[in-house]
């Protein structure tokens, strides 16, 4: 047999058929193209200007809180410079930081009463120095000393007024406020001194005012060493409860408006109470 011809490869493609098959439209294509573009481009630009307008809602509202946050420093220092004393030339007040040493009093968690003590009470001696006190101080560095030394440190300097600064604590989380303990006698001048720096204390830094107690915690009848034994009008002032988160939110972040509240209920009572 011949070679078999493929006659379907060979066969010639009509007119009719050839003009049957589109050509590419690149108008089409690029048109598509342009409407992509565009849609994509607007994308960008609605997420940088949405980006934008958050950028500049952020920034607004950290002013805000900026100023906010310095109005409120503002009042503060208002507040406590409105009540600021003048002492008179000669006076002299002994400021014990309670604890110290191997004692270091209540420690919960980070906190150790001793190391806030004398923090607080160094603050208090340079408040009272710039109100023309003489100050004696018990302790300034983390050092041991007994309740005998303190005394002695105060009488020697025949001190007008004796400030025991400590923190308190309990097992019961929610107690908080700043209390007082004088001589179960109840001595008007010792009284008086401690209502007046509670007071203080309290409108200038929120601290809950636990108001003045007598004797010791475990007899109301006997006395803490230093207030049996000083001669002058003296106080435990428990500035809180290291026990308190609220109350050592507070020291901590206000511990320069505690010391000037200190000071200022020590000028008040020396000053009779009357601005």
């Amino acid at each position: 047999m011949g070679k078999r011809t493929n006659t379907k490869s060979n066969r010639k493609i009509p007119y009719e058929e050839q003009s049957s098959k589109k050509p590419r439209r690149w108008d089409h294509i690029f048109g598509i193209l342009t409407v992509v573009t565009i849609i994509w481009f607007g994308f960008i630009l609605y997420n940088d200007f949405k980006s934008s307008d958050t950028d500049t809602h952020v920034n607004n509202t950290e002013n805000k809180t900026l100023n906010n946050a310095i109005a409120a420093k503002d009042n503060d220092s208002t507040i406590i410079k409105g009540n600021m004393w003048t002492i008179n030339s000669g006076s002299v007040i002994c400021i014990d930081a309670g604890h110290g040493g191997s004692d270091k009093g209540t420690v919960s968690g980070s906190y150790e009463e001793s190391s806030i003590c004398l923090l607080i009470a160094k603050s208090v001696q340079q408040e009272l120095e710039n109100m023309g006190a003489e100050v004696v101080m018990t302790r300034t560095s983390d050092v041991g000393i007994s309740q005998e030394q303190r005394v002695k440190i105060g009488n020697d300097k025949n001190a007008e007024v004796f400030v025991s600064i400590h923190l308190n604590s309990s097992t019961n989380e929610a107690a908080n406020g700043a209390e007082a303990w004088i001589h179960s006698s109840k001595p008007n001048n010792s009284l008086k001194l401690s209502k007046t720096i509670l007071e203080e204390i309290a409108i200038n830094t929120g601290i809950h005012n636990r108001d003045v107690k007598y004797g010791t915690l475990a007899d109301s009848k006997e006395n803490y060493y230093i207030n049996s034994r000083s001669k002058s009008a003296s106080l435990i002032l428990e500035l809180g409860f290291i026990t308190s988160n609220n109350d050592m939110l507070i020291i901590n972040n206000k511990a320069e408006n505690i010391a000037k509240s200190i000071a200022s209920g020590i000028g008040k009572y020396l000053n009779g109470g009357n601005i």
